[in-house]
Formats: C-alpha cells, structure tokens, sequence
C-alpha cells in the first residue's frame, strides 16, 4: 500500500516528516497512531541501490520497553535503599536514644539530690560514650563538693553557736544596770559590726562621790577584738585603785597592752572619773 493511503495522515502533523522521507532524506521522528492505535516511532533513510525508502515502525511500548524495565528496575532499587536508610536511621536512632535516655532519667535524679545512683555503664568511644564519661567525673566531683559543703555547714555551725556564746560572754562583761541616782543620768548600748567584736564601755563607782567612766574601741574586729577587749577591760578594773592618779594607771594599762602583742593591736580609750 502507498503510504500516502494512509487515512491517518491527512491533517497529521507527521505528513511534513512522510514528504521528506519520499524526498529521499533519512530520519526518526514520532508518529501517534499511524499504522496500530497506540503511538509509534519511526525510523527512514532511502536505499540509494534501488530507488526505495526503507522505514521501520516500533509501538512506543516496544521500543522503551528495556528502559521502562530499566526504570522500574531503578525505582524499585531507590525504593528498597530508601527503606533501608529508613531502617539504619531508626536503629542507629534507637541506640543512642537508649543511653541518652538512661543518662537523662540519672541526672535528673542526681538534680534531685541522689548523687549516688548508678550511671548507666556505657562502654562506646563514641560521644556519647564520652559524654557519660563527663557525667560520672562530674557525679563524683559533685559528691566531693557536697561532702565537704555539709562538712564547712558543720563547721560554720559550730563555729557561729561558739560565737554566740561568745557575745553572750562578752555582753555579760559589760555593766548591765546603771545608777539610780538624781544626780546622774547615764546610759549605754553596744551593738557589734559583727556578732563580737572590740568595742567596750565600763563604769563603777571608786566610792560614794566618784564615778569612774571607760569607753574603747579595739582597732580589730571579731574574736582578736573580743579577746583583747576583755584584756582591757579586765586590766584597768584590776589596776584602778582608789587614790592613785588615773593617768599612772593607764600607762600600767597600755604597758600591759603592749607587751606580747605581735599583731600590735591597740585601743582607742577614753576615760575619766
């Protein structure tokens, strides 16, 4: 039959290709529904020996077939890799999940105060591996720290109860009750920096008409201050005589002062009866 009975290629764009394969020129193009009612490609080229032209038709599924295979073949293989990452990913996932799940329900423990619970035992060189190295050298820094905090809390406990007893002391030194007397008006209040220190007033009477009047501040503060406070006081009580010049009695005072005093530690004092 002559290709040009084809009823299919009136009004075809393909005719335009069909004139050049009977002009003699060779080419391979696509023709939808020539011969079959699927689509085609097409293959020509003349036969210069015999005048003809020689065309070769393929139904599109048949020609692609071994790529459409290819294809499937392809995507079936990206499919399976795709699952399998999937698997990798999750169980990789898993396992550090695992430990990290382990070591978070342990530290938060040991933020609750148990800073003896077990870490879990992970044996991995991976990060994780050094990062429960990390929590166990810092679970046993934090027992260290704690132990010695409750220790210095000791202490300072004991420590802080000794002062106490040792302001109750030092208040104790100090006169309590003043003079009752229409003659006099006189009244005192030490309030300590700290919970002792150097400062000190005193007043007795040396006999019915004289009063003798003491106050001091230790150049120190805290306990050295305490303790040389009572030094002073306790100095010029036992030195104060009646009938003896007061300014003779404070230099026997700060003589006393002076000697074995490394720290040289000195009192500002004044007095007078």
């Amino acid at each position: 039959r002559s290709i040009k009975t084809f009823p299919r290629l009136k009004n075809n764009k393909a005719l335009v290709n069909v004139t050049r394969m009977l002009k003699g020129e060779s080419g391979f193009m696509k023709m939808n529904q020539l011969m079959t009612d699927e689509p085609n490609w097409i293959y020509y080229a003349p036969m210069p020996s015999t005048g003809w032209r020689f065309a070769v038709i393929y139904p599109e599924n048949e020609l692609f077939s071994d790529m459409y295979d290819f294809f499937k073949r392809l995507l079936a293989i990206f499919v399976a890799s795709v699952l399998a990452l999937l698997v990798t990913i999750i169980v990789i996932s898993r396992n550090m999940a695992k430990p990290l799940s382990r070591l978070a329900g342990a530290t938060r423990r040991i933020g609750e105060g148990d800073f003896h619970v077990p870490l879990p035992e992970i044996r991995s060189r991976t990060e994780i591996g050094e990062l429960a190295g990390s929590f166990s050298r810092m679970q046993e820094a934090l027992k260290d720290y704690i132990q010695n905090l409750k220790e210095a809390t000791i202490a300072q406990e004991r420590m802080q109860g000794e002062l106490k007893v040792a302001r109750t002391i030092q208040m104790g030194l100090l006169p309590a009750a003043f003079p009752n007397r229409p003659e006099i008006d006189l009244y005192a209040e030490l309030i300590p920096a700290r919970t002792i220190g150097g400062d000190l007033y005193d007043f007795f009477f040396l006999d019915d008409d004289r009063l003798f009047l003491a106050i001091g501040d230790v150049s120190s503060k805290g306990v050295p201050a305490s303790l040389f406070m009572s030094i002073t006081r306790t100095l010029f009580r036992s030195l104060t005589e009646v009938g003896t010049p007061l300014a003779e009695t404070m230099a026997q005072v700060n003589r006393e002062l002076c000697r074995d005093n490394p720290n040289a530690i000195f009192v500002t004092f004044i007095t007078g009866i």
